[in-house]
């Protein structure tokens, strides 16, 4: 699953901590944490705010952007 790996690289791409983004869209640390390391899948509309609420892109940026990162390392 890429979900966690997508927020972890969106977090750390705004130079965040799992603290501040957490507390930012009123979740846990541990709640991130767990999405992040993809123990708990979050609903699509979680995904989806916390990438533009939070981390300020508009979602399909954020996701070409990904895919395309993931691309050249694949590579």
């Amino acid at each position: 699953m890429i979900t966690g790996d997508f927020l972890r690289y969106w977090r750390k791409r705004r130079g965040m901590t799992q603290e501040y983004a957490a507390r930012a869209y009123g979740i846990s640390a541990r709640t991130l944490g767990a999405w992040e390391r993809d123990q708990h899948s979050p609903k699509l509309f979680d995904v989806v705010c916390l990438i533009t609420k939070v981390y300020k892109i508009k979602f399909d940026d954020a996701l070409n952007e990904y895919t395309n990162e993931k691309l050249k390392d694949a590579a």
